[in-house]
C-alpha cells in the first residue's frame, strides 16, 4: 500500500523548508508569513465552505481517492509534516486534467535513442559520476549520472510534437534531464514534479542491466481513476504522464546492476501556476479536521 505524499519528496521542496513553515509569534498560527485565520478568509472568498471546490475533478474513482489520502493526513501530528503533505494533495486536485487516464505507453523510433543506447551499454558504469544530491532527493541509493545534455536537447525538441498531440495542446519546453542510471537495491519515493515546469512530461527508458524481462522494475502511477498502475518500460517505449498532478514513484526494490532513462519534461503555454499558489487552496479542516469555522483554531498556540 502507498504512503502518504511524503514531506519532502524533492528538492524543489527541500529548498523551501526554510521558507514554508510555522511560527508561534504571539501564540498566533502564521503559514508561509500569513495568519490562519486571514488565510482561511481568503479560501472562503474563492471557494465557500465547499470541500472540494465544485470547480475541481470530482469523478468517482479520484474522489475516493481524494478522501484516502485526506483520511491519511489527518493522521499526521506534527504540523508541518500535515502542511506539507496537504500542499502535495492540494497540487494533486488543483492542476486541471489533461488526458483521460492521466498516461499512455508508446514506441518511439530508434534514431531517437540509438545513440544513448550506445552509450549506456558501452560505458563502464564504475567510470560515471555519481548524481549530485540535490537532483537525487527521493533516491536510494545514491544514483549515477551521465551528462547526455546535447542529446537531450534534440530528444526534447523532436519528440515535443508526440506530446503536444498526446496532451491536445501547445507545449513550451521546460527541461530534459539524463542519463540517470539507478543502481542496484534502488527505490524512488511516491512524488510529485515540480509544479511550475514539469506538467507534462516523459520517460524514455534507454536501456538496463538485466533487461526488463529478466528483472522488471515498474514506474508505479496513481491514474484519474484512482487506481495505482504499475507500468513496465522496455527500451525505445516513452510514457506519456501527468507529471505535476499525479502522484508516482518507484517504492519496489530493483533488482539488477543498473537501470537508466531520459526524462522529459514541458509545460502548457501560458501556463502560471506555482507552488506558492497553493497555500490558499488548503481547506481550513486541514488543521483540526472538518471544521470550516475559521475562527475555531486559527489563533491556537502551537503545541511544542
Amino acid at each position: 500500500m502507498r504512503n502518504t505524499f511524503p514531506a519532502y519528496a524533492n528538492a524543489e521542496m527541500i529548498r523551501r523548508v526554510a521558507v514554508v513553515s510555522f511560527l508561534s509569534l504571539f501564540g498566533v498560527l502564521r503559514v508561509n508569513g500569513v495568519q490562519e485565520v486571514d488565510r482561511v478568509v481568503e479560501y472562503q472568498k474563492r471557494f465557500g465552505n465547499s470541500w472540494p471546490p465544485e470547480s475541481w475533478d470530482t469523478s468517482p474513482g479520484w474522489s475516493e481517492w481524494v478522501s484516502q489520502e485526506e483520511s491519511k493526513l489527518e493522521k499526521i501530528s506534527n504540523r508541518d509534516e500535515r502542511w506539507f503533505s496537504w500542499l502535495n494533495l492540494i497540487q494533486s486536485m488543483a492542476v486541471p486534467k489533461i488526458s483521460d487516464l492521466g498516461f499512455e505507453l508508446v514506441d518511439v523510433p530508434e534514431h531517437i535513442y540509438k545513440e544513448l543506447r550506445e552509450l549506456a551499454l558501452n560505458k563502464p558504469l564504475e567510470s560515471i559520476p555519481f548524481e549530485r544530491e540535490v537532483d537525487r532527493a527521493g533516491i536510494e541509493p545514491q544514483p549515477r549520472f551521465l551528462d547526455t545534455t546535447e542529446q537531450n536537447d534534440r530528444i526534447l525538441g523532436e519528440l515535443q510534437k508526440l506530446h503536444e498531440e498526446w496532451a491536445g495542446m501547445s507545449l513550451t519546453l521546460s527541461r530534459a534531464y539524463g542519463l540517470r542510471f539507478y543502481l542496484n537495491e534502488s527505490t524512488l519515493v511516491w512524488h510529485l514534479d515540480k509544479l511550475e515546469t514539469h506538467v507534462v512530461s516523459g520517460i524514455l527508458h534507454i536501456a538496463s542491466d538485466p533487461d526488463q524481462e529478466t528483472a522488471p522494475w515498474p514506474l508505479e502511477i496513481v491514474g484519474h481513476d484512482g487506481k495505482e498502475h504499475k507500468i513496465i518500460l522496455k527500451p525505445g517505449q516513452l510514457l506519456f504522464y501527468e507529471s505535476a498532478k499525479l502522484s508516482h514513484g518507484r517504492p519496489s526494490t530493483f533488482n539488477g546492476n543498473w537501470y537508466t532513462s531520459v526524462f522529459l519534461h514541458y509545460r502548457p503555454k501560458l501556463w502560471a501556476m506555482r507552488r506558492e499558489d497553493l497555500t490558499f487552496m488548503v481547506p481550513p479542516h486541514w488543521v483540526d479536521g472538518r471544521n470550516l469555522n475559521p475562527h475555531a483554531d486559527a489563533n491556537a498556540k502551537i503545541s511544542p
